[in-house]
């Protein structure tokens, strides 16, 4: 579970590194033997990318707000788009079809299940030119952001522990929109923040759904595009 200042130093690390990849590359980059991220190629001498930031759940796009203003102070446009948090393949499908609307080089950040939906997301879109994971998922094909967490992490105890569901009226239960419960989020998900802050995000936090969470991945962009 990405903490949420974890995003801001991240950021300004790995995206002049990631705008490195918009250059041509002299073959098309793949993935290592060992499945790691494919290499960024040289640094380009065109135009600047469009930066597009994804956040996790739990979180809306007002998250990324200082990301979205150091970037303009670097020349760049970067757009924070709303996550809808429903359904891996429809949030996926949302922000594949968000991009379609913007021209020239895109270069596609993530933060926790976040990377899950921009490597469904950038699969087949030749303008995204490197995946920035900020403490994110990185699921292979058939994988779940729930089970990359890892066997220490908090999100492998019963959802019980972890979630106030809420259901709407008439829907499945994949479709229960779970709430971080109090103790979790200040612990494992806003425990980098001030406290009275990381309080105010439990309170105001988005719910995110239970097909999002534990929702298979159906593609692995990551293996081909610059990460």
């Amino acid at each position: 579970m990405g903490a949420l200042t974890s995003a801001a130093v991240a950021v300004a690390v790995t995206v002049p590194s990631a705008v490195a990849a918009c250059a041509p590359a002299a073959s098309p980059p793949a993935a290592s033997p060992s499945g790691a991220p494919a290499p960024a190629a040289p640094p380009p001498s065109g135009a600047k990318p469009t930066i597009v930031l994804v956040h996790g759940a739990f979180a809306d796009a007002s998250s990324w707000g200082g990301e979205v203003g150091a970037l303009e102070k670097q020349g760049y446009e970067a757009r924070a788009i709303a996550n809808p948090l429903e359904n891996l393949d429809s949030d996926s499908d949302y922000v594949k079809n968000f991009l379609a609307t913007l021209n020239g080089p895109i270069v596609l950040v993530g933060h926790s299940y976040g990377g899950s939906v921009i490597t469904n997301a950038a699969a087949g879109n030749p303008n995204v030119k490197a995946l920035v994971f900020v403490d994110a998922a990185a699921p292979d094909v058939g994988e779940t952001t729930a089970q990359l967490s890892g066997a220490d992490s908090v999100l492998t105890r019963p959802q019980g522990e972890l979630f106030d569901p809420v259901l709407p009226p008439g829907a499945p239960q994949e479709q229960a929109q779970l709430y971080l419960k109090k103790d979790i989020f200040l612990q494992h998900f806003g425990n980098d923040l001030p406290p009275d802050l990381a309080t105010r995000a439990w309170a105001s936090q988005r719910s995110a759904a239970v097909a999002a969470l534990y929702g298979p991945s159906k593609n692995a962009a990551w293996k081909d595009i610059p990460s």
